[in-house]
């Protein structure tokens, strides 16, 4: 299997490459992914969608690029006021982690329906164990999972509760998860 990647960082695009030597990574948009339509099995937005200012175009870019499924990571229901910063030159008020969105159930499921994903699992929980327990995360090469586990812990994401959701595209004929 290949593993291709996007960032829209460079430095995180070439960290990538150096824990994964054979994968594939580039610098894109999220809302501008330099792949073809459904050139991928999978698309993961890991902590993303809370970053951008279109979460919806996004996810609608995800599910162009993804044959079958997507899975989407976002901090879930964060108070982004507690974690609002004020910059002394120009008095802009910003979350210091660049959140720009809190999602909960409703929210992320009105963000799927309308990006054409039928919603497979949602689950609440700890950020590492999304990707040790959920049914799509025991398919993942293990260097990709044991990776976004070794992002996470470096980038302190630990704490918290995070919202979990695969989609899968509602173009495709429903079958049980494998």
């Amino acid at each position: 299997k290949e593993i291709y990647g996007a960032d829209y960082v460079f430095a995180r695009a070439q960290r990538a490459k150096t824990c994964v030597p054979t994968g594939h990574f580039s610098v894109h948009s999220g809302l501008a992914l330099g792949f073809a339509n459904r050139q991928v099995d999978l698309v993961s937005l890991v902590e993303t969608l809370e970053h951008l200012e279109d979460p919806q175009e996004a996810l609608r870019e995800a599910a162009r690029v993804s044959k079958r499924y997507v899975l989407v990571t976002v901090p879930y229901r964060e108070d982004l006021s507690v974690h609002m910063s004020v910059c002394p030159n120009c008095l802009h008020r910003f979350h210091t982690s660049g959140h720009l969105h809190m999602f909960d159930e409703q929210r992320i499921a009105g963000l799927f329906r309308l990006a054409g994903l039928r919603i497979l699992r949602m689950q609440v929980q700890c950020y590492l164990r999304i990707f040790e327990r959920h049914p799509v995360g025991s398919k993942l090469p293990k260097p990709l999972v044991e990776w976004v586990q070794e992002m996470v812990r470096r980038s302190g994401l630990i704490d918290g509760l995070y919202l979990g959701v695969l989609g899968e595209r509602a173009d495709v004929t429903a079958r049980p998860l494998p």
